[in-house]
């Protein structure tokens, strides 16, 4: 088996309190390929701007239609992690790719005050042919 990371967005971006930033607006989610994978993990990273940063981020993460040829436009999965001041928070979900690809949609920041800089990983394991 292979194991294989890949970040959705190049570099990590900052979400402003009580907003949120969508893919092609706001940041460029990579379209993550899932069609040879048997197990992956999505991993949320989160760090609040502030010692007071409170509230949670949300990842809204989308897949691709094939029958369509378009990206579904209702969340697949959705990540919520809580803000802890300026401690970092890594959340993972597991789950089987029952799908094509996968690309990061939406974050939203809930915290009312302050921005929150955030990523996510998709890791995935692959049978070797």
């Amino acid at each position: 088996m292979v194991t294989s990371q890949r970040l959705f967005i190049s570099a990590d971006t900052s979400v402003a309190a009580a907003s949120t930033e969508t893919d092609g607006t706001d940041f460029t989610s990579a379209q993550l390929d899932t069609k040879h994978a048997i197990l992956g993990s999505l991993t949320c990273y989160i760090l609040g701007a502030n010692a007071g940063s409170t509230g949670n981020v949300t990842f809204n993460f989308v897949q691709y239609d094939t029958l369509r040829e378009s990206w579904d436009t209702v969340a697949y999965v959705s990540v919520i992690c809580a803000l802890n001041g300026v401690t970092a928070v890594q959340k993972s979900i597991t789950f089987y790719p029952d799908m094509v690809k996968l690309k990061l949609l939406s974050i939203t920041n809930a915290d009312a005050t302050y921005a929150a800089t955030c990523n996510a990983v998709l890791t995935t394991k692959e049978k070797l042919s």
